[in-house]
């Protein structure tokens, strides 16, 4: 959020409010929808929870590709 009131200083509100929206959703997401997500489909804790690790390690190894794109990528000034 920090680096939003630094960088984003016309949007700060709105991305600080976003990552927080965000961040509810998914705690909801984790507090909610795990037990219904066990008792249903027959899961075991570990193994719900290490798919979810799997799936943020490829959303974190996505950011990074992304992020060097960006940067290689060639900026047009005016």
């Amino acid at each position: 959020m920090s680096f939003a009131e630094k960088e984003l200083t016309t949007i700060a509100a709105s991305v600080a409010s976003g990552v927080i929206a965000f961040y509810q959703i998914g705690y909801g997401i984790a507090a909610f929808g795990v037990g219904p997500l066990q008792s249903r489909v027959r899961l075991e804790l570990n193994t719900i929870y290490a798919g979810t690790a799997i799936f943020a390690l490829a959303m974190s190894g996505l950011s990074f590709v992304l992020v060097r794109s960006a940067a290689a990528a060639p900026c047009s000034q005016n």
